[in-house]
C-alpha cells in the first residue's frame, strides 16, 4: 500500500528513502509518525479521463475520481470548420475553371463586370492575383455561385483541385 500526506490540496507520496533510512515507504512506523496516511486509490478504467480530488480523514486519504464526459462532436460543424479552412493556390482555382467551364480568370473578370457591375471588379481583380484561396474567402462563394457552382462542387475543388465539368456539349 502507498503512504501519502496531503498538504494545501497537494499530494505528495512517502519517498523510496529518507534521510539515512533505506526503504522509508515501507517502513509504516516511520511514515506515519512522520503523518503520512494509507492512499486509497481510485477504481478508473483505462481510456477515460478523470478529475482528481482527495478526501483525508483520520486514518486515511481517498482518491476521488470525477469522470471527465466529453462534450458531444458536432461531426457537421466540424468538417465545415476543416472544409472552410482549406486553401487552394490560384493556380489550381484557374485551371480548374479552365477545365471546368473553359473559362480563365481574364474572361472571368469580363463576364462579370459586363453581367454583375455591383461587383467591384477591380477588388476582385487583386484577390484574383492572391497566392491562395481559403474555402471561406467572400468571393470564393459569391463567384462561385455566379457561375453555377455549388457548395458542395466548391468543397470539392478544395478538396481535389478540381470541379465539376460544366461546359455545354
Amino acid at each position: 500500500m502507498k503512504y501519502a500526506k496531503l498538504e494545501n490540496g497537494v499530494l505528495t507520496f512517502a519517498p523510496r528513502n529518507k534521510g539515512n533510512i533505506c526503504n522509508y515507504n515501507i517502513n509504516i512506523e516511520a511514515m506515519t509518525k512522520d503523518g503520512y496516511k494509507p492512499f486509497v486509490e481510485a477504481e478508473k478504467e483505462i481510456g477515460k479521463a478523470y478529475n482528481f480530488s482527495y478526501e483525508e480523514n483520520e486514518n486515511e486519504i481517498r482518491e476521488i475520481a470525477d469522470e471527465i464526459i466529453p462534450e458531444p462532436v458536432d461531426e457537421e460543424k466540424q468538417r465545415r470548420e476543416y472544409l472552410d479552412n482549406l486553401e487552394i493556390s490560384s493556380c489550381d482555382v484557374e485551371k480548374a475553371l479552365y477545365h471546368s467551364i473553359g473559362t480563365t480568370f481574364d474572361d472571368l473578370k469580363k463576364k462579370i463586370q459586363t453581367e454583375h457591375p455591383e461587383i467591384d471588379i477591380k477588388d476582385l481583380g487583386i484577390e484574383l492575383r492572391r497566392g491562395t484561396f481559403k474555402r471561406d474567402n467572400t468571393y470564393v462563394n459569391k463567384i462561385g455561385t455566379l457561375l453555377g457552382y455549388t457548395s458542395d462542387d466548391l468543397d470539392y475543388l478544395f478538396e481535389n483541385k478540381e470541379l465539376p465539368n460544366k461546359r455545354e456539349s
